[in-house]
């Protein structure tokens, strides 16, 4: 795998993977609206979406596209929030020394093709350089995405309780990267 720090990635099956731009944002965001009505990630479609992609104070993000048309989406963000407990705990880590894995989401179409993964080894590749642990955390019901991670060789650290905006709460697992 290439350096996250390069400007470009591109595997033998033409996937490409770059830093996001400004200009990626409308299609990220529908992108997000096509994950968010099959898959119901997010859970609850947040109040500002291009708020909640652009992931604010995210340390940076990357698209991944074929045939210039962007298929998924991460970012790279400081540790905050309700996991950070269960991170530190877990990692014997201060949250300073972590680096989240997040707003991870892939087009439905171009799912099992690698693009999942490529897009979470970058990440992980620009949480190391900047001497940072990975750690992410996911909602117990997306079975799929804690395969993934779990294939990948994340470990699971315990479980926490998100509070979401419409009042209710999901269960979540933390994880982070051996």
């Amino acid at each position: 795998m290439a350096s996250a720090a390069m400007l470009d990635v591109v595997d033998q099956d033409g996937l490409s993977i770059r830093f996001r731009r400004d200009s990626d944002l409308d299609a990220c965001l529908a992108l997000l609206r096509l994950v968010h009505e099959r898959d119901s990630y997010p859970v609850i479609w947040p109040d500002d979406a291009a708020a909640w992609v652009s992931g604010r104070g995210a340390l940076t993000a990357w698209v991944a596209e074929r045939a210039g048309v962007i298929v998924g989406q991460v970012s790279l963000r400081p540790a905050a929030g309700t996991p950070v407990p269960v991170w530190e705990a877990g990692t014997g880590l201060a949250s300073e020394w972590l680096g989240v894995v997040s707003r991870l989401f892939v087009d439905p179409g171009h799912r099992r093709t690698g693009t999942g993964r490529t897009l979470l080894q970058v990440a992980v590749v620009e949480a190391r350089r900047r001497r940072l642990q990975p750690v992410l955390d996911v909602l117990i019901r997306n079975r799929d995405a804690c395969l993934l991670y779990e294939s990948q060789g994340w470990r699971r650290l315990g479980r926490f309780i998100w509070d979401m905006p419409d009042g209710s709460t999901e269960p979540a697992y933390a994880y982070t990267l051996v």
